[in-house]
């Protein structure tokens, strides 16, 4: 024998409501129960020495159901509104929660992106490039490591300068093109760019204290700043700022 098509669960908030309408329907329907009952026995001319007590009880079952129905009610929407405060509550953690996550973990280039990168970089195969980061930060350290990795994968030349600096400096930043650097520089936009990072054209920071790694010295060389993580920032105005400077 063919069984039919299972019936689609309903959501619990739905069902509840269903037996909640039930539950009142079935306590109406006991008080007026109550009430046909003790206007039947006045209609049949019952002595009062048996309707007193008949009609005290009546009343005192109907009245007690009726209010329970009513304070049931009342309570039911005390705390479906109690059980709402509850779920924003929870809605407004969860986005803190995430707000968090996203302010403190650290900037990652997957695989994909950093083979993107070198694809990008090997026009200019063979060019010297310094990646500078903030010397006590180290997340910008291991971000500028992975940003390296790209351009090893693609046969630059590179130096890794962890630096100090005066200011606070955050995001990437490439500097203008200059004689000498056009071809470096035009490829260095491009990988950044295929890799959807976020960056800046600008002159790039100058440290206070350095240490390199790597080739040596600067003499005709790319420079590329690599700055701490940019805060997220709760004024609308500032957030969109910082996330166009990201």
């Amino acid at each position: 024998m063919a069984k039919g098509t299972p019936k689609k669960p309903q959501p619990p908030a739905v069902v509840y409501e269903r037996y909640t309408l039930r539950a009142e329907l079935a306590g109406w329907a006991i008080v007026l129960g109550l009430a046909v009952e003790l206007g039947t026995l006045i209609a049949a001319g019952r002595p009062l020495s048996e309707l007193i007590p008949q009609a005290i009880a009546d009343l005192l079952i109907g009245g007690g159901v009726a209010f329970e129905l009513l304070f049931g009610r009342k309570a039911r929407i005390a705390g479906d509104s109690a059980q709402a405060e509850a779920n924003a509550r929870a809605v407004e953690a969860e986005l803190e929660t995430q707000r968090l996550r996203k302010q403190f973990a650290w900037r990652l280039l997957p695989p994909d992106k950093m083979a993107e990168m070198a694809t990008a970089l090997r026009g200019a195969a063979g060019s010297l490039i310094i990646i500078s980061y903030v010397h006590s930060d180290p997340e910008s350290q291991y971000f500028a490591r992975q940003i390296a990795a790209a351009f090893s994968a693609a046969e630059w030349r590179i130096g890794l300068q962890g630096g100090t600096y005066g200011n606070l400096w955050f995001g990437i930043i490439v500097p203008p093109a200059e004689l000498g650097t056009a071809v470096a520089i035009a490829s260095i936009v491009r990988a950044l760019t295929v890799a959807g990072l976020g960056f800046n054209i600008a002159p790039i920071p100058r440290w206070t204290s350095a240490v390199v790694q790597g080739e040596p010295g600067v003499d005709g060389a790319t420079l590329l700043f690599i700055g701490s993580k940019q805060p997220i920032i709760d004024n609308p105005i500032a957030n969109a700022a910082a996330a166009a400077r990201e």
